[in-house]
């Protein structure tokens, strides 16, 4: 199993270098203003692939009005000559690379925005616990787990899904690994949902666009109210067993994440990334971390 550094800044990419990790992730799944921070590593990037270093480069969904600086990042990627495996969750990205670079080697796996699976809600168990067994399957199975959607992706030079680390997804893998396909995921933290609208920087009370620096802790929710469906005309009402049925929740950014551990890891998962910027307190752990994975081979 491959360690994969998540880049986030000049301090992740100094620890990762210090670690030597199998490969590098620059870029982000969720937001386009971190996404184009990859701007600032094409030596590295380079320098990384002639040392035989798998390079991953994440592209969030895409607004309109950062339709235009996307393309050109993207120009300057193919340009940079190398071997990039693309993480792209979204599908006018994935049509505008299969149209504009039929002919440039480079690959294609599917974000967590594009592959889904139920499980990755956090009370999941809930809805379905009423279901047959045979229909708990199907929900839990992943979303490109199909061969018509194979197929289909196959068309769009997609070679991978870059998933949640989930306990039912076994199955999933098993049968996407049998059509050739590299499957991924990020350790530390399960993504469960994101805004258009950055939750962070809201709650932080800071321009969109000047926030990356509050991106490198997460903040800690849980639910304590919910909703009295039987009088929706009310306010939130305290649940005492909220917490313990839905668990803590963490924000970073426009998206709500819940915690993983190296314990959920499937065998079958080839590559695991990691997000440096949680660690950087305490770097002991990352280290330990990455022996655990190494001993998982």
């Amino acid at each position: 199993m491959l360690n994969i550094a998540k880049v986030f800044d000049n301090k992740c990419l100094e620890e990762a270098k210090r670690i030597n990790f199998d490969g590098y992730c620059f870029g982000d799944e969720f937001c386009f203003y971190k996404f184009k921070n990859v701007t600032k590593y094409y030596n590295e990037i380079k320098e990384f692939s002639k040392a035989g270093k798998m390079i991953f480069v994440a592209i969030p969904i895409i607004q309109q009005s950062h339709l235009v600086e996307c393309k050109k990042i993207c120009a300057e990627l193919m340009q940079l000559g190398i071997k990039i495996i693309y993480i792209i969750n979204d599908l006018g990205m994935l049509y505008y690379l299969k149209t504009e670079y039929k002919y440039v080697d480079y690959s294609v796996i599917l974000g967590r925005l594009l592959n889904k699976n139920i499980e990755s809600c956090p009370w999941s168990e809930h809805i379905i616990r009423n279901e047959n067994d045979f229909i708990k399957k199907v929900m839990y199975t992943n979303s490109a787990n199909s061969d018509i959607v194979i197929e289909h992706l196959n068309d769009l030079n997609v070679k991978g899904v870059h998933c949640n680390i989930t306990q039912n997804q076994k199955a999933s893998y098993i049968k996407l690994k049998e059509k050739g396909y590299l499957i991924t995921a990020d350790l530390g933290y399960t993504y469960v949902a994101s805004s258009r609208v950055c939750i962070t920087a809201h709650h932080k009370h800071i321009k969109v666009g000047d926030c990356s620096s509050i991106c490198k802790s997460f903040i800690e929710v849980t639910l304590d109210k919910i909703k009295n469906v039987s009088d929706m005309n009310n306010s939130l009402v305290k649940s005492e067993n909220a917490k313990e049925l839905y668990g803590t929740l963490y924000v970073n950014g426009n998206c709500i994440f819940k915690k993983n551990s190296i314990e959920d890891v499937p065998k079958e998962i080839d590559c695991v990334m990691i997000d440096i910027v949680s660690y950087l307190n305490d770097l002991s752990k990352l280290e330990e971390l990455i022996c655990r994975i190494k001993s998982l081979d």
